[in-house]
């Protein structure tokens, strides 16, 4: 819940996902807990964070606190999902924007020991052959940040796991975290109040 809540801030939303990616992207706009339905009696998806850039490139992020299900083909679910959603009529295949998906696991889902697990279609024959399909699959460990080389990754990774800001973002972050706690308890309290009264 937390997490959604400071994503929907697109400033930040931004520079979460320039830090995982490693590269400067624009957010148009960020939205949480968006549901997708395609159709009738079709499986509906519910998006922790969904942002579109300002060429409309799609991304997904979503936090996983439980490793309840197959990280993989929830992955595969939810990309399709969206790519069918952001898809219309009489546009051309060569047109589909890319889109990324991004699950910020608080466990490790390969059981690897890698903090960070990026992937896209590639040639069996030859690796070397990248489909260039424009979908990208990230899974980020936190617990695992220690072992990230990028500074500003790893702040936000050890953020994360440990609440301890460390670089200016993360202390945005911590700040609009305990903003949101405070705005809690005062709505707690006052429905505690409501209810005795």
């Amino acid at each position: 819940v937390m997490f959604y809540h400071v994503m929907q801030d697109k400033k930040l939303c931004e520079e979460l996902l320039n830090r995982i990616l490693g590269k400067s992207i624009h957010i148009k706009e960020s939205t949480a807990q968006s549901t997708i339905y395609i159709a009738p009696k079709v499986k509906g998806v519910r998006l922790d964070i969904f942002a579109q850039d300002e060429e409309k490139n799609n991304y997904d992020i979503e936090m996983q606190i439980v490793n309840g299900d197959s990280i993989a083909k929830r992955m595969r679910i939810y990309q399709a999902s969206i790519d069918l959603a952001h898809f219309n009529t009489g546009e051309k295949y060569k047109d589909a924007k890319n889109t990324i998906i991004i699950f910020i696991c608080m466990f490790d889902p390969f059981n690897k020991g890698l903090p960070v697990y990026t992937f896209e279609n590639t040639c069996r024959e030859d690796n070397n052959i990248v489909l260039e399909d424009g979908t990208l699959k990230i899974a980020v460990v936190p617990a695992l940040w220690y072992k990230v080389e990028n500074i500003k990754l790893k702040a936000v990774l050890k953020y994360i796991k440990e609440n301890i800001p460390t670089d200016d973002y993360t202390k945005e972050l911590d700040m609009r975290v305990k903003d949101i706690k405070i705005k809690y308890d005062r709505v707690i309290s006052n429905d505690s109040i409501s209810y005795i009264c």
